[in-house]
């Protein structure tokens, strides 16, 4: 089905979808309570409580780090019995990428349907479930990194607005007369830091084809997990709330507290070679994040000033000033008229890339035509993004600060199994890029802001 194709592996969305796809084999009773020692101890949810001269630093999962927030298979068993294997954590975050054409009636329900706001995920960690004897076929758990905790809350409170508001809703409404349905369960917080709602997403009118959804906030991290129902399986949504609450919780905890404010910035290089400049979190050479046009001109002078409608195109959210060189082309994002991003772009054949990146800018020794493998030796804990609308393949490492250093590199991924995994060594390195990701917009503002809807929430002006 036409919808059906904007659900693919990478998020709770098409888990839920494909759970749905699992029509009966549902197990023959109820979940058992979690077994006590497949639960989080009280110990490990408790943190002790800060002295006067340990400074609160709010927690930030970045990396590896976002592992701690996947449930092990004793909770995920414990939870969902029906479920008998979990997947080891990737790295590989895969999706459609476009948007603007799954906005549906009405447009505020739509976080329902895709709970990771791929705009804001700069990072991802995810593990797919199994069941045994079809029971279920499908299912998982999607932890993805936003720039900054704000970002995080507000991606979550789209969710919350929409948890509260829907309940039938249509993908597409001028391409199929699908109806979801959207049933509330159950919410639990841990104090300012965790946030966890839990519902039942289904289609047609079938309890086998509904599916337990679960989306929550830790930190500055946000939490996906959906699996199937089943006729027989009646989940407890307030015993799920609080299960997953006190695992992120714990996860929380584990989490060793970072300070400083992400990675350390490298030389900026001179202005007279390209091949000088470093890339690192705070741009690219002398062009730096944070810097206004005149500033970013009087540092390179062979810049041309940002004409609008020539060198100058506009996206919902920003402004795109790109200057071609010999070789390729640079291209610096304006937000509010200060550059938040900055990417250099090598001329390349796409169907045989083979870039000279000598006379290019480097990134921690990486050049343009390294592979995809150089970056992630010199970045490791970075996430492999594959984009099917518009073609994107870029592994990316992203700091505690929300600044992102970016490769693409055409390859990473078997157009034959385009979702199935990637291979590093395969991607050649096309475009170095640098970004302030705590300047992005939501995807759900974007698309539903100007929209004359009567379904949008008044509660999203802010």
């Amino acid at each position: 089905m036409v919808r059906e194709r904007a659900w693919i592996p990478g998020g709770a969305g098409v888990v839920a979808l494909a759970a749905m796809a699992a029509v009966g084999c549902a197990p023959d009773s109820p979940p058992a309570d979690p077994a006590p020692d497949s639960m989080p101890s009280a110990a490990e949810r408790t943190q002790a409580p800060p002295t006067p001269d340990t400074p609160v630093v709010p927690p930030i999962f970045a990396g590896d780090d976002l592992e701690k927030l996947l449930l092990d298979a004793g909770h995920v068993g414990a939870l969902f019995p029906s479920v008998t294997g979990v997947g080891e954590a990737s790295d590989f975050d895969a999706s459609v990428g476009e948007t603007e054409g799954q906005i549906g009636d009405p447009a505020s329900c739509m976080p329902l349907l895709w709970p990771s706001d791929w705009s804001l995920t700069v990072g991802s960690r995810s593990a797919q479930w199994q069941g045994a004897d079809d029971a279920v076929r499908y299912g998982g758990q999607h932890a993805v990194q936003a720039p900054s905790i704000e970002q995080a809350e507000e991606s979550f409170d789209w969710y919350s607005d929409a948890a509260d508001d829907c309940e039938t809703f249509t993908p597409r409404a001028d391409l199929t007369d699908i109806t979801y349905r959207w049933t509330f369960g159950a919410e639990a917080e841990r104090g300012d830091t965790v946030e966890v709602i839990v519902g039942t997403l289904g289609r047609g009118g079938e309890p086998s084809e509904e599916v337990v959804q679960i989306q929550a906030r830790a930190g500055n991290a946000l939490v996906s997990i959906s699996t199937g129902l089943g006729e027989a399986f009646e989940a407890d949504p307030r015993r799920i709330a609080d299960s997953v609450a006190d695992a992120l919780d714990a996860a929380v905890g584990e989490l060793t507290l970072a300070s400083g404010s992400g990675s350390e910035t490298a030389p900026a290089g001179g202005d007279d070679s390209m091949s000088e400049w470093v890339a690192d979190a705070g741009g690219i050479g002398p062009i730096r994040i944070g810097s206004s046009v005149a500033e970013v001109r009087a540092a390179v002078d062979w810049i041309e000033a940002p004409v609008e409608g020539e060198n100058l195109s506009r996206t919902p959210s920003q402004a795109l000033w790109s200057q071609e060189f010999d070789g390729g082309t640079l291209v610096i994002t304006l937000a509010d008229d200060r550059v938040s991003g900055v990417e250099v772009r090598a001329d390349i054949d796409v169907n045989a890339p083979d870039p000279d990146g000598s006379g290019l800018p480097s990134a921690g020794g990486v050049r343009i035509g390294d592979s995809a493998l150089a970056a992630s030796e010199a970045f490791p804990g970075g996430t492999v993004f594959y984009k099917m609308a518009p073609g994107i393949e870029q592994y990316v490492v992203s700091d505690i600060a929300g600044q992102t250093v970016s490769f693409s590199a055409p390859g990473l991924v078997d157009p034959a199994d385009q979702f199935s995994g990637y291979t590093l060594e395969n991607g050649v390195i096309t475009a170095i890029a640098v970004e302030d990701a705590t300047e992005r917009e939501s995807m759900y503002e974007i698309y539903t802001e100007d929209l004359d809807d009567p379904g949008d929430s008044d509660d999203h002006d802010d």
